[in-house]
């Protein structure tokens, strides 16, 4: 645990034996994580269920608007639609919100378990191993790693499993609503933006490894000079320690900017690839519409979904990569 995370092998082919062997870990400390984890996974399930459902109510309100349908429609079907659209985007926006302060709760539970884990585990070293550490880097080990674990929970189960639901729904919606073909080609687009998202963040793991070795040096040597405050003081070494603390701080500005500017481009490659999937299916839809071949409804709704599934995409890579850093500092 001690050993800098640039020297550490490379655990993404083990990462879910990893995740797992953390999870029995928080389960020995927090009997009920379980029943927390099946309780929001059902609040995500209705989420994606919300999300799939008002863009084929705005479908149906907007086909039952146009000028062809206005003789036949009433206005108390009119108004059961609007109501419909507006109360599942309204519950879902609603529910996003309750989301988060469900995961902020099990995350803090899972924290405080990781956390009192590791605690009693060190306890449980021989003093003479305990001393031949670097006690910063220890409490850096442990600060990436306590977070590090519910940081992949949110990505596993909270962020990538409702969006492979939502698209099994939505593939179900355009099938009967559109046609098969449409439907296999939106989610083939759909799921060539995910494997780029994980191919991006798999090129990442080298530059978290870096920036957590430097954020590492930060706190090791924080921990050295407040054991040697009173030397410092006595000797009026202000100067020589000013410098000697800028140099790691330097490394630290160099790597974080460096791997930032990094992450920052691929992301921007990825948000490029998403923008061209709502280019290619608008333009089709549109001519799809003017041929008649498509309602106008089938356009509003086509385009919600891809306006709706493209926005998680698009942080999507961040997500990921944010699941390499968790894996290195777990």
């Amino acid at each position: 645990m001690a050993q800098a995370a640039s020297s550490r092998p490379d655990h993404s082919r083990g990462a879910w034996a990893l995740y797992w062997r953390a999870f029995g870990v928080v389960r020995r400390h927090d009997a009920r994580v379980v029943m927390h984890f099946a309780l929001a996974s059902v609040l995500l399930l209705c989420i994606a269920g919300l999300n799939a459902a008002w863009p084929y109510f705005l479908r149906e309100l907007t086909n039952k608007l146009a000028p062809a349908s206005l003789a036949t429609v009433s206005s108390a079907a009119a108004t059961a639609l609007v109501l419909a659209f507006a109360g599942c985007w309204m519950l879902a926006r609603v529910a996003e919100w309750a989301k988060h302060a469900a995961f902020a709760a099990i995350a803090a539970r899972c924290d405080a378990a990781f956390q009192q884990a590791l605690y009693m585990h060190l306890l449980r070293w021989p003093y003479a191993e305990f001393l031949r550490h670097d006690r910063g880097v220890l409490i850096g080990d442990i600060q990436n790693s306590r977070r590090a674990f519910s940081d992949l929970s949110f990505v596993f189960f909270w962020t990538v499993g409702p969006i492979v639901v939502e698209l099994l729904m939505v593939g179900a919606i355009l099938t009967r609503t559109v046609s098969g073909g449409f439907a296999a080609a939106f989610l083939v687009g759909l799921l060539a933006a995910f494997a780029l998202a994980v191919a991006i963040a798999t090129r990442t793991q080298s530059g978290h490894a870096e920036m957590i070795a430097a954020s590492n040096a930060l706190t090791a040597q924080m921990v050295e000079k407040f054991g040697a405050m009173l030397d410092i003081k006595v000797n009026a070494a202000y100067a020589q320690e000013r410098a000697f603390v800028g140099r790691t701080l330097r490394r630290y500005v160099d790597v974080s900017a460096r791997g930032n500017a990094l992450f920052a481009f691929y992301l921007s490659m990825q948000s490029l690839a998403v923008g061209f999937i709502l280019l290619g299916s608008s333009l089709y839809l549109a001519q799809q519409v003017l041929g008649g071949s498509f309602s106008s409804g089938d356009f509003v709704m086509v385009t919600g979904y891809v306006l709706q599934l493209t926005m998680p995409f698009t942080v999507l890579a961040g997500v990921l990569i944010g699941v390499r850093r968790a894996i290195v500092g777990l």
